[in-house]
């Protein structure tokens, strides 16, 4: 959308140097849509690597162009959860997220850009202000299945 409307801008500006005989901007006009077409790769370039990943203990953003850079925040600190959608989001079909947390400014405080963001907020909703549950492993489900597998191989080992 900003590239159109960059090389809309650049045509016109480069028909109203040619119709005042001042051809000299041209290249630059031009050069100047370049960087800007540029840069808009590189945004999308970015946002295309860009994943949300969510467990039932932690929110983490992984974003990998050329590095690799993972956010993360356990969802036991976060304390509130907003959804922003914009007019433009919404018929696009993405929106923002506003994660508040208890204690200092956190790497995932916003989340820009996260489609199917009715579905993915409600889906992160649950899991935050669920009731945990009451497992020995203070509300980790995989140790508190991990722990019930050895404790059901040992007591079948037991018997003859």
């Amino acid at each position: 959308m900003v590239i159109l409307a960059g090389a809309v801008a650049a045509g016109f500006l480069t028909e109203s140097a040619a119709q005042s005989g001042s051809v000299k901007g041209t290249p630059i006009i031009w050069v100047l849509w370049g960087v800007l077409a540029v840069w808009q790769g590189w945004k999308i370039a970015t946002w295309w690597r860009r994943y949300l990943v969510v467990t039932e203990n932690r929110l983490m953003l992984i974003t990998s162009l050329f590095d690799t850079d993972v956010g993360m925040m356990p969802l036991a600190k976060v304390t509130d959860m907003r959804l922003h959608r914009t007019s433009l989001g919404h018929a696009l079909g993405y929106a923002e997220f506003i994660v508040e947390s208890a204690g200092q400014e956190q790497a995932l405080s916003r989340i820009n850009f996260v489609p199917y963001p009715s579905r993915m907020y409600q889906e992160i909703l649950s899991l935050i202000f669920a009731p945990k549950p009451q497992g020995g492993n203070g509300g980790d489900l995989a140790l508190d299945r991990l722990s019930r597998t050895s404790a059901t191989s040992a007591g079948t080992q037991d018997q003859p």
